[in-house]
């Protein structure tokens, strides 16, 4: 019984709410106003929400987040290096042998999650600790006895060869002390860290090469014995290295204890281990695992305990996500191959869209330096003719001969006291070249509409979001274009500013250019005294122009087309390293934050505008002339 008089009243309210006066297109409009203001403080506070638990979930993630560790054991020259590239799919990143190199200096590899280069932390001894550490190699040095270590003996000399060059090791400590090297290194040490940082892999590999290789060729200059540890942080590896660090494991048999101490403490923080050899564990002896069991012994204690992977360099297929996945470290895999996938597709579009904008604006260009080049053709024709015309006017010559001498002492331009006379020979110059390209400048950067050409238009065009994207039902592909067409609208905001910046830039360099190739006339003919100054100046001026007039305006024109050029290229870095920042930001946060659900005031404004329609209004305004058309509807549906 209860439920049937519940069912009644709410029929009872649905009844009276159809028989309800109608609203006037005024109380249409308020209600509609109304709505859209609710909308619109709820999107602002669900933005300001957002940011702000995004920004706690990065401190968190910045604090407390831990990744997995995976030590790579094996000696210098087994495979590790080639290892390491495959994994990173970079064949240049690091200098051949790096990892793992005989310097026993303990190297990870990590993430850089914060810009697009290659970035190498390098930890080096204080001086007080080197100063020991030389008086240890020099102890080595020293020893004659039978019972010698000539594997320390031959680190000791590695070290100081590396240094100090050729034959130091057969010098006593005092004599290297007196060695400008020594006062250089000293210095050197006084820095305690190192950062090196370059977005070029090559240029990179061959910055941190001395400070991880050894050259026995050309000793000297090379700082590895100076090295306690070093961090590389890689670009462009968010879904390999976001959860794990590469820890290369030198071993034992380095005399510097601090050195010894620093990777066995490190080996305590692995979660895993891969042990990298030339030489297949099946084929070493009757006990294929004698060869893991001696690199189980050498990781010291607590070797047994970790989870260890045998990789041979020579026979077995280097497959990283293979072995990866193998030590489980790929949390929610499946979205994290989905990121994968997302990412690598918007890089492919984001290069295609880039390749296509170069390709029109080549067309551009190569369209501006043929109107250029005829311009070019003409200001040469006449250019002596418009100066003769400019610097010899039919008017009394004494007082000409003040504005002469003025408009040279002013690079080329002379404006009278009240602004009523303004000559200026520059832009005279400049005239005819203009004028041969206003047409086509105007299509190039119309004030308003489109003309096929325009620059502005080349940029709308411009997209990496494809409708056959990969993933289409993902939900975390829907985060992720929305993301990146918001970017993309911020982007191209900011570059229509840019380009009305530099439209007036690149048209005035024309006459920029000619006041430049003509300064030292200018200068000459304002340093001319005495009787007959004013002609004197006069074929000074015309016969500099007639001499430089090829020189002059194809300089300007190569000005010009130079301007444009680095427009272009501002625009497209702009695009390149704008969306690049965002498509990482979008892969390595993608917020779980639900969007706004506005479906019941969109359906509540359409009511509204089929009311406003049942009033007969063939254009649907409310108070002020406002119109509740389209516009709204889309306005609502962009808090979708």
């Amino acid at each position: 019984m209860a439920s049937q008089g519940t069912k009644r009243k709410r029929d009872q309210e649905s009844s009276d709410s159809s028989i309800e006066s109608p609203l006037t297109d005024m109380e249409i409009m308020l209600k509609a106003k109304q709505i859209m203001k609710t909308v619109t403080d709820n999107l602002v506070h669900t933005i300001i929400m957002h940011r702000d638990i995004m920004s706690k979930i990065n401190k968190m993630n910045n604090v407390s987040s831990k990744k997995a560790t995976i030590g790579i054991f094996g000696k210098s020259g087994e495979g590790k290096s080639s290892l390491l590239s495959a994994v990173l799919g970079k064949k240049d990143l690091l200098p051949s042998g790096c990892f793992g190199a005989c310097t026993a200096v303990v190297t990870q590899v990590e993430a850089n999650v914060t810009d697009s280069n290659y970035i190498a932390e390098i930890e080096l001894y204080s001086k007080e600790e080197w100063e020991k550490e030389l008086g240890d190699l020099f102890r080595v040095l020293s020893d004659e006895s039978e019972d010698r270590n000539d594997d320390l003996f031959e680190i000791a000399v590695e070290k100081i060869t590396a240094l100090y060059g050729d034959d130091a090791e057969k010098k006593t400590l005092e004599e290297l002390k007196n060695n400008d090297k020594f006062a250089e290194i000293e210095t050197f040490l006084s820095i305690n860290k190192k950062t090196i940082s370059n977005n070029d892999v090559s240029k990179f590999a061959n910055d941190v090469a001395s400070y991880i290789l050894h050259s026995e060729a050309s000793p000297g200059g090379w700082y590895w014995p100076l090295v306690k540890s070093v961090t590389f942080k890689v670009p462009d590896h968010h879904g390999l290295l976001e959860n794990i660090v590469l820890v290369d494991i030198p071993g034992t048999g380095d005399c510097n204890k601090l050195r010894d101490d620093k990777w066995k403490s490190k080996l305590t923080e692995c979660s895993f281990v891969w042990i990298v050899s030339a030489i297949n564990r099946a084929s070493t002896d009757k006990d294929p695992w004698g060869i893991l069991k001696h690199c189980i012994e050498e990781l010291g204690p607590g070797g047994e305990c970790k989870s260890i992977n045998f990789i041979c360099t020579k026979t077995d297929d280097i497959n990283p996500p293979a072995y990866i996945r193998s030590t489980r470290l790929l949390i929610s895999e499946d979205e994290d191959d989905t990121k994968v996938k997302v990412y690598n597709e918007l890089e492919k579009n984001l290069k295609k869209a880039l390749n296509e904008m170069d390709s029109r604006f080549d067309t551009i260009y190569r369209d501006l330096a043929q109107f250029l080049s005829k311009g070019v053709d003409e200001s040469v024709q006449l250019c002596v003719a418009s100066t003769k015309a400019i610097i010899s006017p039919n008017m009394d010559k004494r007082g000409f001969h003040k504005i002469l001498q003025a408009l040279c002492k002013n690079d080329g331009c002379y404006w009278s006291k009240n602004w009523d006379v303004i000559i200026d020979l520059n832009r005279q110059l400049a005239k005819h070249l203009q004028e041969y390209i206003n047409e086509y400048f105007n299509l190039i950067f119309p004030l308003t509409g489109t003309t096929g050409k325009s620059v502005q238009e080349q940029i709308d065009k411009f997209s990496i979001i494809q409708s056959d994207s990969a993933s289409p039902g993902s939900p975390i592909l829907h985060h992720i274009q929305n993301f990146i067409k918001t970017e993309e609208t911020n982007l191209k905001a900011s570059l229509k500013r840019d380009i009305v910046d530099t439209k007036k830039h690149i048209y005035s360099s024309i006459q920029t250019t000619i006041e430049k190739e003509m300064s030292s006339c200018y200068e000459q003919a304002a340093a001319v005294t005495g009787i007959g100054s004013m002609k004197k100046r006069q074929e000074l001026l015309i016969t500099t122009v007639d001499k430089i007039k090829h020189d002059m305006f194809n300089k300007a024109k190569i000005q010009m087309l130079q301007n444009f050029d680095n427009l272009k290229l501002h625009i497209k870095d702009t695009l390149e390293s704008g969306l690049k920042r965002s498509m990482k930001l979008s892969l390595s946060k993608t917020s779980n934050i639900k969007l706004m659900d506005v479906s019941r005031e969109i359906e509540q404004l359409e009511r509204l505008a089929e009311q406003l329609s049942n009033l007969g209004h063939q254009e649907t305004r409310g108070p002020k002339g406002q119109e509740l058309t389209d516009e709204h509807m889309n306005t609502c549906n962009t808090f979708q």
